[in-house]
């Protein structure tokens, strides 16, 4: 999809003032226009921008988007979760008890302004009913524990086609025809068999193209 056919040249030259503000997919739009209407305008910092976002996917920087780093040679692939996005989940965690905590709390008080001794006002009503709902956004927020615990010490390492993953405590081995990608709904899943790995969005070229590297690289090494 071009997002720019319906621009002026005017305006693209203005879109180009601002590209370091443009994602990934409409920086490569931007360019595939300019190109096509033969616009004379200098393009080397859109294109360096295209390139250096191209060597990122190659090197598979962009997996620290989604929460891993990974190292890689010709004959062997590590691939673990990066210590920031840990610390996401554990903020992630600590946060969502707290709001769930509160929500519980508040609920309870709702519960002793109709049924007990604590008294009706209209402001109190409004103040736990938004708690309340503070703390069903806790609740979400505490299935990161589940996420925390099963990415602890996870671990992808490659040696030529020996290929083992250290997940949710569990240690499992596979094969390099083992490594796919798949769509549901709107996420995209790098697979080892049937085991789901890393998470992205279908809508994020970026993302995807890096995926798409990872399962060629590990492929090419096995």
């Amino acid at each position: 999809m071009n997002l720019y056919k319906n621009h002026t040249d005017r305006e693209l030259i203005t879109v180009l003032d601002n590209v370091n503000k443009l994602t990934y997919e409409a920086q490569l739009n931007l360019l595939r226009e300019f190109n096509k209407r033969k616009i004379t305008q200098d393009t080397s910092t859109l294109q360096l921008l295209i390139s250096e976002t191209e060597t990122a996917i190659r090197n598979l920087d962009v997996l620290k988007d989604l929460g891993f780093k990974a190292q890689f040679d010709d004959d062997s692939l590590i691939v673990k979760r990066d210590s920031s996005a840990q610390l996401m989940d554990i903020v992630a965690i600590v946060i969502g008890f707290m709001l769930a905590l509160i929500g519980l709390i508040h609920f309870w008080l709702l519960i002793a302004m109709f049924f007990g001794d604590n008294e009706f006002t209209l402001t109190k009503l409004i103040t736990y009913a938004l708690m309340i709902l503070a703390g069903g956004v806790g609740f979400k927020m505490l299935k990161g524990v589940h996420r925390f615990l099963d990415y602890r010490s996870f671990s992808l390492e490659q040696k030529r086609d020996s290929l083992e993953v250290h997940k949710g405590g569990d240690d499992l081995k596979y094969v390099p025809q083992d490594a796919s990608l798949e769509t549901q709904d709107e996420e995209l899943i790098f697979k080892l068999g049937d085991n789901e790995i890393i998470y992205a969005s279908a809508y994020n070229l970026k993302q995807k193209m890096t995926l798409e590297e990872l399962v060629r690289k590990i492929k090419n090494i096995g």
